[in-house]
């Protein structure tokens, strides 16, 4: 189901911001979460 990806997108981009001292971190976090997004409509679709 879209609505548990989003969810699960949502959760990784609260616990990666939940890190303000680890901004590589948060910078890869995000780009996998992007990455991960851009493949949601191919699974869902």
């Amino acid at each position: 189901m879209p609505s548990s990806g989003v969810r699960m997108a949502i959760d990784l981009t609260s616990a990666a911001s939940a890190l303000p001292s680890k901004k590589l971190l948060n910078i890869k976090a995000l780009t996998l979460l992007l990455k991960n997004l851009d493949m949601l409509p191919s699974l869902f679709g």
